[in-house]
């Protein structure tokens, strides 16, 4: 089956669901926090950290992941953008609780549930791992290395000179901190490293094993052949002699066989 593009995705969930855009728009706070009420057994029906979504708004329609999930704000990080976040902040009421009239949601849908519950999982997070970190403005703040990651957590130590816990405590970065996105420049793991340079240097020896197998018994000379090929009638030299041996005989040719012997 074809994968569907992201309007027909919309389409499809429209037509399952039934849904119609709203000017409030009912969405789910986290597990610890999410109110027993109706539909809240639709996972579909409430956004989480991790989940892939579409968002009408003011900014327009918004695709991409949900990197912040609070009761207070939820952010997405777009499809294709690496630095940036496009924030909606929420206001709670007893029953429910919606987007700020200011951001002008019309609607909003779950397109795919996350697979992981904690940021860590979701991003990949792993030891060694450079990474580069960006402002809310999205401009580069500084570069760190991954020193350890807690999953159960939901965090991780990150060096730059100095060592700094970054706990994410399964909603995102915190807005306290000096950054709002991260990005992976790279992965350098040693043990990968260390076995790939093992198995060169395997490959290296056994070649030089095989080279030592051959035994040289002799040599032998082959000569290449010289091959003459005609040249074009206009490309040949004729003496002046054989030209004029064949002028006679030409010559001869036209008169009277009676007439040749005088």
């Amino acid at each position: 089956m074809e994968s569907l593009n992201e309007e027909e995705e919309i389409e499809q969930l429209n037509e399952v669901q039934n849904i119609e855009p709203l000017s409030s728009i009912q969405i789910a706070p986290t597990d610890e926090s999410n109110p027993v009420g109706q539909d809240s057994n639709d996972p579909m029906l409430f956004i989480q950290l991790g989940d892939r979504v579409v968002i009408d708004s003011k900014y327009g329609r918004t695709v991409g992941t949900v990197y912040y999930r609070s009761l207070e704000r939820i952010s997405v990080k777009p499809d294709g953008v690496s630095n940036t976040l496009q924030d909606f902040e929420l206001e709670q009421t007893e029953e429910e609780e919606i987007y700020k009239e200011e951001y002008g949601v019309t609607a909003a849908y779950v397109i795919e549930k996350r697979t992981f519950e904690s940021f860590v999982e979701q991003q990949d997070f792993r030891v060694n791992q450079t990474i580069d970190t960006f402002d809310k403005k999205g401009e580069m703040y500084k570069t760190y290395k991954i020193v350890k990651v807690d999953v159960e957590n939901d965090s991780i130590q990150i060096e730059n000179g100095d060592i700094t816990d970054l706990q994410f405590n399964f909603i995102g970065i915190e807005p306290d901190e000096d950054f709002k996105v991260i990005s992976i420049r790279q992965f350098f793991d040693e043990e990968e490293q260390e076995q790939e340079q093992e198995e060169q240097e395997e490959d290296e020896q056994q070649e030089q094993e095989e080279d030592d197998e051959i035994e040289i018994i002799g040599t032998v000379d082959f000569i290449r052949p010289k091959v003459y090929e005609e040249a074009a009638y206009f490309e040949q030299t004729i003496p002046d002699t054989i030209q004029k041996i064949d002028a006679l005989n030409d010559f001869l040719s036209n008169i009277d066989s009676s007439l040749q012997n005088n």
